[in-house]
Order: C-alpha cells, then sequence, then structure tokens
C-alpha cells in the first residue's frame, strides 16, 4: 500500500512538473507554437491522470475512462478527425459501466466499511487523491500521523476516536487544488506548520485540558504546503 501511493506521489510530481516546465518553456518562446499545441493540452493532462489511477486500487474503472476519452480527443486535435465529444461520451459511459459490471470485483477493491465512511485502525495515515476523495474514521490508539496527498480532490479523517502516540507525531501534508479535514478530539494537542500559497490551513479545534485518559506528553504536528488549496482542523 505505502509503496503504490509512493509511485503515485512520484508520477503526480512529474505531470505537475512536465506541465510546469512545457508552459515555461513555450513562454520563453523555446518551443515552437507547432510543438506547444502538442504538448501543451489539457488532453494530455486527462491521459497522465488516469495512467495515475491505474495505480489505484479503487479507481482503475475513472482511469481507464480518462485514458480513453483523452486519447480520442487529443487524437481528433493531432489527425483532425471528424468527430466531437459528445459523440464519445455516452457510448464510452455505457462500455465503462458494462465493463465495471463484469469485472468491478477485478477493476476495484473498495475499502468502505459503511457508506461513504471508511474505516481503519492502522497507526500511519498513507493516502493518495486525485479528482476524488472519501470520508476515513481511525481508531488507532497509538496514532503515529502521517502522509496525505490532495490534488483536485480531499478527504475528512475522524480521529475523534484515536489516541496519539507517545512523543511528537507528524502529519505530512500536500494541497495542490485540494484540501483536507482532520477532525480530533479537544484536549490533542496540535501544533500546524503549515507553508500556504495562495491557500491556507485553519485550525478551529478547541484545546481543552488533558482529561486522565489522554496522554499529556503527545503531540500531533501539521506541516506541509497548500498551494492554491488547504485544509481545516476542528473538533466537535
Amino acid at each position: 500500500m505505502e509503496q503504490n501511493n509512493n509511485q503515485k506521489r512520484g508520477l503526480i510530481g512529474l505531470l505537475i512538473l512536465a506541465v510546469g516546465v512545457a508552459i515555461l518553456l513555450k513562454n520563453l518562446d523555446i518551443l515552437s507554437p507547432e510543438i506547444s499545441r502538442y504538448l501543451i493540452s489539457w488532453k494530455l493532462i486527462l491521459i497522465g491522470l488516469g495512467t495515475i489511477f491505474l495505480f489505484s486500487r479503487d479507481k482503475k474503472g475513472a482511469g481507464i475512462l480518462l485514458i480513453v476519452f483523452g486519447g480520442a480527443l487529443y487524437l481528433k486535435e493531432v489527425f483532425h478527425f471528424d468527430y466531437n465529444f459528445w459523440q464519445l461520451f455516452w457510448p464510452g459511459m455505457l462500455i465503462l459501466a458494462g465493463v465495471l459490471i463484469i469485472f468491478h470485483r477485478r477493476i476495484d477493491h473498495p475499502r468502505c466499511h459503511g457508506e461513504g465512511d471508511f474505516i481503519s485502525d492502522e497507526d500511519f495515515i498513507d493516502e493518495v487523491n486525485v479528482f476524488g476523495g472519501n470520508e476515513k474514521s481511525i481508531y488507532s490508539q497509538n496514532f503515529k500521523g502521517g502522509r496525505v496527498l490532495a490534488v483536485f480532490g480531499g478527504s475528512t479523517f475522524n480521529l475523534t476516536h484515536a489516541r496519539l502516540a507517545p512523543g511528537s507525531n507528524t502529519m505530512e501534508i500536500t494541497a495542490v487544488f485540494g484540501g483536507m479535514k482532520f477532525i480530533v478530539p479537544e484536549d490533542w494537542s496540535v501544533r500546524i506548520e503549515v507553508t500556504s500559497v495562495f491557500g491556507g490551513f485553519t485550525d478551529k479545534h478547541r484545546l481543552r485540558r488533558p482529561n486522565d485518559s489522554s496522554n499529556p506528553t503527545s503531540e500531533l504536528v501539521i506541516r506541509g504546503i497548500a498551494l492554491f488549496g488547504g485544509g481545516e482542523l476542528k473538533s466537535f
């Protein structure tokens, strides 16, 4: 699981890097207009995201759909084929629906234990969300933090039933046009060290004196970057 998410993080980083470099070269007139036309295209971004989704356990169907539609539209632009988006969309949706119905156990493996809510007792969160998200309840009694990447998506993590591990526990976040929400007990000590660029991370949780069952020496540190995105820390 961790290796799978590391691969997705690497691919997402390469995709964003490639788009940024291509736009920079275009703006500096290093790339010719003809090459820029083929390299800087939202259809290629769809294909790239679809490829990333193929590494997800629960988004392979969406990955196939993005690759098919992105590829078809890109080929139309390059070779000037005579068809439009809607001629592809509805047949493509029906084909995808049929594939998912027949092979749903092989393509997607949902981890949901309730309606829209994922349950986990893992001590470490490792999440990658692109154009999607979920809600996860954490029941770990030795929670050590984790890593969360959100690109045009986001998730909610309910930690009200969890307990922090002794010492300092770090949550590394990266939000790019996306976000995340952490719901924590009121008596948790949380320190936010998030760098925001056209984004932000808000702290709405109410710190109160720890009760006898909590560990006063435990702390959660949320650090990372929010680029055109952000997050929220709150308690009920």
